[in-house]
C-alpha cells in the first residue's frame, strides 16, 4: 500500500542542517541524507529563523550518496521561492547561486503536489548558479508553473551539466523534464 504524504521534509524535526552550521564559512559542504538535503531548502529559504538565509553563492554542496525521499514527507523548495523581491534586478527573494554537485548520484521518490504553486522541482529557483551531474528517478514533480524535476526556473547564465529525470512532470505553462524553464542565459 502506498504511503500518503502527511507533511514536508522541511517541516521542523524533519530537517537536518548540522552539515551547514558545524562551519558556515566553509566553502564546501558535504550531503548524504534527505534530512541534509531538506536542510539545504530551509537554509536557501529561510523557513528556520535560528539560521541566516544563505543562498550559497560561491559554494559548493556535494551529494555524496544516492537518497530516497519516499514519503511519509512531501518535498518542498517552499512556495517563499516564487515571492520577488527586487523588480529592478528582477531577482527573487528565495533563490540558489552556488554549485550542487550531485558527483553522478540520484535522488528518487522526490514528490510535490501543489498544483496552485509555480517555481516547483529540487530547486526551485537557481540564479548564476550551477547543478550538475545529478539524476532525479521515480519522482513525481506537480506544479502550475516553472515546474521541472531538477530546477523550476533556471536564469542569469544558470548551468546545468549532466543531469536527467526519468519521473513524472506535471503543471500548466513552463515545463520541462530537467528544467522547467530557462531565462536570460
Amino acid at each position: 500500500e502506498a504511503k500518503i504524504p502527511t507533511g514536508y521534509w522541511t517541516d521542523p524535526g524533519n530537517y537536518n542542517v548540522e552539515w551547514y552550521n558545524n562551519n558556515r564559512d566553509a566553502q564546501e559542504f558535504k550531503i548524504s541524507t534527505p534530512e541534509e538535503l531538506a536542510g539545504l531548502s530551509v537554509i536557501v529559504n529561510g523557513l528556520d529563523d535560528s539560521i541566516e538565509k544563505c543562498t550559497f553563492k560561491e559554494k559548493t554542496i556535494h551529494l555524496t550518496d544516492n537518497l530516497n525521499m519516499e514519503a511519509p514527507f512531501l518535498y518542498t523548495f517552499s512556495s517563499d521561492s516564487r515571492v520577488w523581491n527586487d523588480p529592478e534586478n528582477e531577482l527573487p527573494q528565495n533563490y540558489f547561486n552556488g554549485i550542487f554537485q550531485g558527483n553522478s548520484h540520484t535522488i528518487s521518490k522526490l514528490q510535490t503536489n501543489d498544483e496552485s504553486k509555480n517555481y516547483q522541482g529540487l530547486f526551485g529557483i537557481v540564479i548564476k548558479g550551477s547543478i550538475k551531474n545529478l539524476g532525479i528517478i521515480d519522482s513525481n514533480i506537480v506544479g502550475k508553473s516553472y515546474v521541472g524535476a531538477v530546477i523550476g526556473f533556471a536564469s542569469h547564465e544558470c548551468k546545468i551539466q549532466s543531469c536527467f529525470n526519468n519521473g513524472n512532470v506535471n503543471g500548466t505553462d513552463n515545463i520541462g523534464g530537467v528544467a522547467g524553464s530557462i531565462g536570460d542565459n
